[in-house]
């Protein structure tokens, strides 16, 4: 029997399940009572991080896990901590799909923030005919040169759209490997980090929380870029750079401006200065919603992949981190 077991609590997610395969019958669980049977009649199990956790160890027929969220910190600290791998393999959200919202969440805010569209809005309300500006003098993505901090998957798709309207992309990372000639050049190692600082009109952090990333940015390294209004986003993991060492790095006019939507602990407190800084701006953890629809289609990819016994996307790798 084609049976896939669904332990999770976003709302619909069965129902586009159905939509997108319906040739496999899917069968949803609703608490970790219910659970046990029914995973275990199935070789394919997707489920909330926070829901997977506690019967992890517990579960030995299923083959491959996809959990519905990008961020899998949790589940990799867990897993570490009991120094015992998962029975099968476990894929996060991730892909194409999860790059295109991310994409454009960036480019709303990278022209925001370049045309002034805050300040128009503004004026309408006050009922104010101006040009006075970035309204009328701005900078278009084709005359930005864009770096990404981290481009596996997500940060590929996002350099794809981004190089589609004109930027020119840079890339640092750690691993070695070709890239694709849509980026202009690829900085690895620490060492290189200040350069590719410094070229950048904007900095995209898409990294994970790992070792090698926790602090990457904090204390005076921002500084190269203070020569240039460099507009640093966040769309990866809050621990890349401290809240306070960022809130110096924009007090000192090393950094132009902040676009902030993950934090070290979410929620972010009232008290964060952050919040009141006019240079910063703040989402909720919300520029790659995971949605039951773009779940259920990266779960439909994984699937036949599955099927075909070839690489998934996403796989975790608990000992790099992500």
């Amino acid at each position: 029997m084609n049976l896939i077991t669904v332990y999770s609590r976003i709302p619909r997610l069965l129902e586009a399940l159905q939509t997108e395969i319906p040739n496999f019958q899917f069968k949803q669980v609703t608490s970790s009572m219910e659970h046990e049977k029914d995973i275990h009649q199935s070789k394919i199990l997707i489920a909330d991080v926070n829901l997977l956790i506690p019967m992890l160890y517990e579960i030995s027929d299923i083959k491959f896990i996809q959990v519905t969220r990008a961020g899998v910190n949790q589940l990799i600290k867990y897993v570490n901590d009991h120094q015992l791998s998962p029975c099968c393999t476990i894929a996060r959200y991730t892909g194409p799909i999860y790059a295109k919202l991310l994409t454009e969440y960036l480019i709303y805010h990278i022209i925001n923030h370049e045309r002034d569209f805050d300040k128009l809005r503004a004026n309408q309300k006050a009922k104010v005919w101006s040009h006075e500006g970035k309204i009328r003098k701005y900078r278009t993505i084709s005359d930005l040169k864009i770096g990404l901090l981290g481009v596996g998957n997500l940060g590929f798709g996002i350099a794809q759209s981004l190089r589609l309207f004109g930027g020119t992309i840079y890339a640092f990372r750690k691993s070695t490997g070709q890239l694709p000639t849509i980026f202009k050049d690829v900085f690895r190692g620490k060492e290189n980090l200040p350069k590719f600082l410094k070229l950048c009109d904007y900095i995209i952090s898409t990294l994970p929380e790992t070792g090698d990333t926790k602090g990457l940015l904090n204390g005076q390294i921002l500084e190269v870029c203070k020569d240039k209004p460099t507009v640093f986003i966040n769309v990866g993991s809050g621990v890349i750079i401290s809240e306070q060492e960022l809130q110096m790095a924009i007090e000192k006019k090393w950094i132009k401006a902040a676009i902030l939507d993950v934090f070290a602990k979410e929620p972010l407190l009232p008290s964060c200065p952050l919040w009141e800084m006019p240079e910063v701006s703040i989402t909720p953890h919300v520029a790659g919603y995971n949605r039951a629809r773009d779940i259920a289609m990266m779960f439909r990819d994984n699937l036949n992949l599955f099927q075909q016994g070839k690489p998934l996307l996403g796989v975790i790798d608990f000992k790099r981190g992500y």
